[in-house]
């Protein structure tokens, strides 16, 4: 039976209650989500339901269109990120969907500062 249990949903029911309050707290939509394989997928969104974004839980979009799915790359080790980026081709999906960074590829935001943010959601 505990062969069956999805990690990944475990991971997302234990964080949603802190990415609930984490999106109330700043008052926008907020996302979980991980790389399987070159795709991002979405775990939890809470916050806003008219944010006029296409994600919903349990999607997956291409990780280089979206801005999770860019932090996430960006904190790949440098031989997987470089390993992603050879498998192109990057095709332009959305107007918002950009193929690369003129600084860092594919940067992100810093950890240790979400990890912050969580901890003061968690607290209010």
């Amino acid at each position: 039976m505990l062969a069956s249990v999805d990690p990944h949903h475990i991971h997302a029911e234990i964080a949603r209650p802190l990415i609930r309050k984490l999106a109330k707290s700043v008052g926008h939509t907020v996302h979980l989500g991980v790389l399987e394989g070159d795709m991002t997928t979405y775990l939890v969104k809470e916050g806003r339901v008219d944010d006029g974004l296409l994600t919903r839980e349990d999607m997956q979009l291409e990780s280089y269109c979206s801005g999770i799915g860019k932090v996430l790359l960006a904190y790949l080790s440098e031989a997987d990120r470089q390993r992603y980026l050879s498998g192109g081709p990057f095709v332009r999906l959305t107007q918002n969907c950009q193929r690369r960074s003129k600084s860092r590829p594919l940067g992100g935001a810093k950890s240790g500062r979400v990890i912050r943010v969580l901890a003061s959601a968690a607290r209010a």
